[in-house]
């Protein structure tokens, strides 16, 4: 992994987990409450892998 496909990763990750904060608290979740992320697969695949991150 190169440093530029690092930061990429890093900063998708961190994308996701807020939407994922801001969709709970949109269902109604307490603003303390923790946000569990669950592992995406599929969107780690790597393209130098030869997957699709469309599997």
């Amino acid at each position: 992994m190169t440093v530029g496909e690092a930061n990429r990763y890093a900063e998708d990750a961190v994308a996701r987990f807020l939407e994922a904060g801001r969709i709970a608290l949109r269902a109604g979740a307490n603003e303390s409450a923790l946000v569990t992320m669950r592992p995406a697969l599929t969107s780690r695949a790597s393209m130098s892998s030869g997957l699709s991150s469309e599997l």
